[in-house]
Formats: structure tokens, C-alpha cells, sequence
């Protein structure tokens, strides 16, 4: 405890001690002046797609089951050729999906399951964006 009472006084000094120069001699240090972040378009290359599996928790069963098909058809064509990340709204949710995708003769092998209780299956409307 007594370690945390020094070290906290001493944070700023050491913070304050180095100039901006001296952080950006660093060697493998970005530098936020001429780094570029862009926004690729749909179709650049990337590691996979995430797909919020429709549930009954918002809308019901009969609107869940009119989209059942359509997100089968979607992880199909999409496991081919890259991951696909599934966000279940529960593990029953997520029991209820691989049975479905088991049924209908999709590899689960390239799938990643996530648990995550969503308001809708839109994940572009509340799922992060990464530049």
C-alpha cells in the first residue's frame, strides 16, 4: 500500500518529464500527425462478418421465424470464404441457431458464437466501427 501513496504523487513528473520529441523517437511509435485511419468500403478485404441472429425477445416468434431462413442462407454462402461471428441474443438463442444451421447442412467450424442480449438484428445500428 505504501508503494501506491509514492507512486501516485510521482506520476505526473515523470509524465511532464518527457517531451513530445522524446515520444515520438520511439522507435514503432505511431505518430498521430501522419498516420492515416480510413473507413475500407463493404467490399475491402477483411477477417469476417457479423451477423445478429433475429430473436423473439423483441418482435416475436413469427417475425423470428420469417428471418430464420434468410441468416441460414447468409452464414452458408459467408462461411465459404471467411469467419463468421453469430451474436445469439442467449444460450438458448445460440442452441436454437446451431440446431438450424446443423439442419440445414452448414459447417460450424468457421463460426464464432457470441452471447450478447440486442434490441434487433441490425448490428451496423448499435455494433462498434472500426477504423
Amino acid at each position: 500500500m505504501q508503494k501506491k501513496k509514492i507512486m501516485f504523487p510521482l506520476l505526473p513528473l515523470l509524465l511532464l518529464s518527457c517531451s513530445s520529441a522524446e515520444l515520438t523517437e520511439i522507435p514503432g511509435m505511431v505518430n498521430p500527425e501522419t498516420t492515416v485511419y480510413k473507413m475500407p468500403e463493404e467490399s475491402a478485404p477483411h477477417e469476417g462478418t457479423w451477423l445478429q441472429w433475429p430473436h423473439q425477445y423483441q418482435y416475436g416468434t413469427t417475425y423470428r421465424n420469417r428471418l430464420d431462413a434468410t441468416w441460414i442462407a447468409m452464414t452458408r454462402e459467408l462461411v465459404k470464404s471467411e469467419k463468421v461471428h453469430i451474436i445469439a441474443y442467449n444460450n438458448t438463442e445460440k442452441n436454437r441457431i446451431t440446431g438450424l444451421l446443423n439442419t440445414a447442412g452448414v459447417p460450424l467450424s468457421n463460426i464464432n458464437f457470441k452471447i450478447y442480449p440486442t434490441d434487433d438484428f441490425w448490428v451496423r445500428d448499435n455494433g462498434p466501427i472500426y477504423v
